[in-house]
């Protein structure tokens, strides 16, 4: 359409422009020497090629420091393919917001007396994204959800009870309602990219970080703040060790009194998030109760084969259950068992089990009222604290394995950082091999791009300063004088007008009409007029 394309003093101006970017881009990441539009072709790929070299021997110098590290090259792999990833899903979702804006405009000027607002989502910045907009969880959207709303907090685009993105009811009949549908479904798609490519960006950098460290932390380091419930809430009152039975780790819970026996919990979770091992949570779960029992509780056999159970029976000594009768022994047992101070009590014939409640047990009587008999419960064995029952202390010769799994990554993450391949500082000091080569793989990547950014830009200006080259020769070969082999004619063009027969007007579309004076036809018209008895004049 005329009017619409570039003026040639327009596209030269935009190749120098893009010929001059593309030269200081390769410049920022060389330091061999500059490249220069005045250099020769030679210089300049010298230059490059020198540079080039630079970046190729520190990806194979940081690639033998990995390989001897077993699994490590695809770990550093993988993270270059979620960097990349990652940043495509941001690009993605970049172009949906857009689009979706645009959609919302659009159904707002159809629908003039709706104004509709959609859900408002960031790309996500620092060690993690946030997917929730609005109260709505992005990545998984749940019946009844408003993406779009009107002025009135009705919702134009919901969520139907399958998990559908759908139009309101009460919109289904709106102008542009499907454009906007569309458009959110694409953006919410493109939405939980961003997240899946987190997700998997994390998981390489903790595949990474287990594979750079040993993989194993001193337990002996845990402090009782580092213990939470299995919520990741209430602490566990603890001394801040760890215990080990038959391969199950566990942590003691030690509010009780030191004589009382101390409930073992198994810790269902470990959470690791630094390669030294120094910053840990282990959870518990609080949910089930105790697995097991750090001390061992006192024990003892009542006999209670005098005894008149027709009678009240008077239990002493701080046991306390009511004087009364009990049918049998069993009975008792169950009484006894009832207790705060017992923990458990069977009876087998004329003998009753006693365990206490805590590791020194109480001795007490019981008597059917008679002096005799006289039954005396009687603690019996040692109490020993650390190893009874089978817990272990877990010390520094006693380290704990974890894997990627338990290895929150999060804080080596810097997502809003596309300059820096989406990491935290940290990285680089945590796993020094691994960075290395990421680093020196994503600086050869970008001097490679760089390059042929440059070169083709320079084709480009190659190309015009070629095109101006034959313009200038052709018109020289129309202008010159007939003893310079030219053609001895005058272009004219733009306001100019004809002077002399010699002149040849250049006509332009974009000038629109053109009002021209001092024309005069060639002899060879009027020469052709005379014959036709007709003049110029």
């Amino acid at each position: 359409m005329a009017g619409s394309e570039p003026t040639p003093d327009e596209i030269e101006d935009g190749v120098d422009t893009l010929y001059t970017n593309t030269i200081s881009t390769l410049n920022g990441q060389t330091t061999t020497g500059t490249v220069a539009a005045a250099n020769s072709d030679n210089l300049n790929n010298a230059i490059i090629d020198e540079q080039l070299g630079k970046y190729q021997k520190a990806v194979t110098d940081a690639q033998a420091d990995v390989d001897e590290i077993a699994g490590l090259n695809d770990a550093v792999e993988s993270l270059a393919t979620a960097q990349a990833g990652f940043e495509t899903s941001l690009e993605a979702q970049a172009d949906t917001a857009a689009t979706l804006a645009g959609a919302v405009t659009s159904f707002n000027t159809a629908n003039s007396s709706v104004t509709a607002t959609a859900y408002s989502f960031s790309a996500p910045t620092g060690n993690s994204g946030t997917y929730t907009a609005g109260g709505i969880d992005l990545t998984d959207l749940q019946e009844d959800d408003k993406l779009v709303q009107d002025g009135s907090s009705n919702a134009i685009i919901t969520v139907n009870a399958s998990g559908d993105i759908i139009v309101a009811d009460a919109y289904a009949d709106s102008s542009r309602a499907q454009q906007l549908l569309d458009a959110v479904k694409a953006d919410v798609a493109a939405i939980q990219a961003v997240a899946q490519a987190e997700s998997t960006l994390e998981g390489a950098v903790a595949d990474i970080m287990v594979l750079e460290g040993d993989a194993e932390i001193d337990g002996s380091g845990i402090t009782a703040g580092d213990i939470l419930d299995q919520t990741g809430g209430s602490k566990l009152t603890s001394d801040g060790k760890l215990y080990v039975k038959d391969g199950v780790v566990y942590a003691r819970d030690n509010a009780a009194a030191s004589n009382e026996v101390d409930d073992m919990y198994a810790i269902t979770d470990l959470t690791v998030s630094n390669a030294a091992g120094t910053d840990v949570a282990v959870k518990w779960d609080s949910t089930d109760g105790a697995d097991g029992s750090f001390k061992s509780a006192a024990t003892t056999t009542l006999d209670v084969s005098g005894l008149d159970f027709s009678t009240n029976l008077i239990v002493a000594n701080g046991i306390s259950i009511s004087s009364a009768s009990y049918a049998n022994a069993d009975a008792l047992a169950t009484a006894l068992e009832g207790t705060s101070a017992i923990e458990s009590a069977s009876a087998d014939g004329t003998s009753i089990s006693i365990t206490y409640a805590d590791a020194t047990g109480t001795a007490f009587d019981v008597t059917d009222g008679a002096t005799t008999p006289n039954v005396a419960a009687v603690v019996s064995g040692d109490i020993t604290v650390g190893t009874e029952n089978g817990f272990e202390e877990v010390t520094a010769n006693n380290l704990l394995a974890f894997d990627a799994d338990d290895f929150d990554a999060s804080g080596y993450l810097a997502l809003g950082d596309e300059a820096n391949n989406y990491l935290d500082g940290s990285f680089a000091t945590d796993a020094t091999e691994s960075a290395a080569l990421n680093t020196a793989e994503n600086n050869l990547e970008d001097y490679e791009e760089a390059i042929t950014e440059y070169r083709d830009a320079k084709a480009l200006a190659d190309q015009l300063e070629g095109l101006n080259t034959d313009i200038t020769e052709a018109r020289e070969a129309i202008e010159n004088s007939e003893e310079d082999g030219g053609l001895g004619v005058n272009l004219r063009e733009g306001d100019d007008n004809f002077t002399t027969q010699d002149d040849v007007y250049l006509y332009n579309e974009e000038g629109g009409n053109q009002s021209l004076s001092g024309f005069e036809p060639y002899r060879d018209s009027r020469r052709l007029q005379t014959l036709r008895g007709w003049s110029h004049e």
